[in-house]
């Protein structure tokens, strides 16, 4: 990984992962992206004191601008309170709460930064995430994990097919982490640029499970080659 840049947390829910990554790489500086008021409220108290964590409300999409969710995702605080793909809207009124939306591309060049690796659980919006990506994906090919569904339901197969097909289209390989992940059929996948798949054997050893003493896997691995 390289020794510096942005690290990005999408889908930050309680920002337990967001703190854990701050303290782990205190060379970059981490940034934990979640909506929900509740979660982000959590979240800044568990960052509080980590210069290099920042929180922002908001959610990562294919494009920058305006979204909304429902009212009753804000719940409490933790997984009890998680927008959904399908609960993103271009749509406004009373019962949903605005919220932000940013693309990957335009939030490195707002603040200047190369991503470093990023992590996406966006409960199903990880693909609009990656449309948003293109020019990092293109230009910087930094290593990333992905949350998906390869379960028997043809829904999720689908969505995971087109997820696969447009990972792949940037020369990217997928290797599943051998790690529970959320939900029953959920799987992280770490995604890695074929140039480097082919020379370092990081995918093959952080699949295997080799740094699962370490508190972030995927990451530790991806480290072990800088």
């Amino acid at each position: 990984m390289p020794p510096s840049g942005m690290i990005l947390d999408a889908g930050a829910n309680d920002g337990s992962s967001t703190a854990m990554l701050a303290r782990e790489f205190r060379r970059h500086t981490v940034v934990g992206v979640e909506p929900t008021r509740v979660n982000v409220k959590r979240a800044l108290e568990l960052t509080a004191g980590l210069q290099n964590a920042v929180i922002l409300r908001g959610v990562l999409s294919e494009s920058s601008g305006a979204l909304s969710y429902p009212l009753g995702r804000e719940f409490r605080a933790g997984v009890l309170s998680q927008v959904t793909g399908s609960d993103l809207q271009p749509t406004f009124g009373r019962r949903r709460n605005n919220i932000t939306a940013h693309s990957v591309d335009s939030l490195l060049l707002e603040r200047g930064q190369a991503l470093a690796f990023a992590h996406f659980d966006a409960e199903g919006h990880e693909l609009s995430i990656l449309r948003g990506m293109q020019r990092t994906l293109s230009q910087t090919r930094p290593l990333f994990t992905a949350e998906a569904f390869p379960s028997e339901k043809p829904s999720e197969r689908r969505a995971f097919r087109q997820l696969k097909l447009f990972i792949h289209s940037f020369n990217y390989t997928m290797h599943e982490v051998r790690e529970t992940c959320g939900n029953k059929g959920c799987r992280n996948f770490l995604c890695v640029p074929a140039e480097l798949a082919r020379v370092g054997g990081i995918a093959s050893r952080c699949a295997e499970g080799e740094s699962q003493r370490r508190p972030v896997p995927c990451l530790a691995c991806a480290d072990s080659r800088s």
